[in-house]
């Protein structure tokens, strides 16, 4: 899901990447609660920052709280329900020139300009052997009944990053070199869209049989507000 807005000099984006827990009751179901309730939260947000100018660093925790609020909401539906059920969440919160991460499970977010590629992420999984067979177990996932180990992390935007949000199931087939054409071809204004689309079927083609989500969003010049934000088969936004 991605979101956006500007209002005069105010810049304002939420673009996030859930990824149900398979071998659950309903993984699709705790990601699509995820996603509805930051919808709600950016519709919020973006009537107040309409009205008047908000800093990065006062949403920060005001973000960090609803996360948890909804973690709690996730948990008592499953008790109601008598359901078992996860998700990831890796989220970028863009306010005017600065990036706000939240990162909970083994989704990703990297960043790659000029210099080279950083992932911004850390995963909050373990890998262990059972049965003969590695596996990894999250540790922290929307959903958890506990402790919630959140991930936070943040950057100042620079002309020329691109961001991408993405599951498992595509960054163990993601190579520097994708990143390294992806970005020549942005750079060189090809459709978000179409280097989306090239980058699940490369995925696909590896041998990936997991869910296969990716988003970028690209920063042109965050002076001015120019970012360009898309998810496969979502909204492209142009600010």
């Amino acid at each position: 899901m991605i979101r956006s807005m500007q209002h005069e000099d105010r810049t304002f984006l939420i673009a996030v990447v859930c990824d149900g827990i398979g071998g659950l009751d309903g993984g699709e179901l705790a990601s699509e609660f995820v996603i509805r309730k930051i919808n709600a939260w950016f519709n919020a947000v973006a009537d107040h920052i309409r009205q008047e100018p908000i800093d990065g660093e006062v949403l920060k925790p005001y973000l960090q709280n609803a996360v948890r609020k909804w973690n709690d909401q996730l948990v008592q539906y499953m008790l109601e329900e008598n359901l078992q059920m996860g998700s990831t969440m890796s989220l970028i919160m863009i306010v005017n020139c600065k990036v706000y991460g939240i990162n909970i499970g083994d989704s990703r977010v990297y960043c790659y300009n000029r210099s080279g590629i950083y992932q911004c992420t850390e995963d909050t999984s373990v890998s262990q052997y059972t049965e003969g067979r590695l596996k990894v177990l999250l540790e922290s996932y929307m959903g958890k009944n506990g402790d919630l180990w959140i991930q936070n992390w943040e950057r100042t935007l620079e002309p020329g990053d691109l961001f991408l949000l993405c599951t498992d199931g595509f960054y163990h087939f993601l190579t520097e070199l994708d990143l390294m054409e992806m970005y020549k071809k942005i750079e060189n204004n090809t459709d978000l869209t179409l280097c989306c689309h090239e980058a699940v079927k490369n995925a696909m083609n590896r041998g990936s049989r997991d869910n296969v989500t990716l988003g970028l969003v690209y920063v042109r010049n965050p002076k001015k507000k120019q970012l360009l934000g898309l998810f496969p088969g979502g909204k492209r936004d142009n600010l």
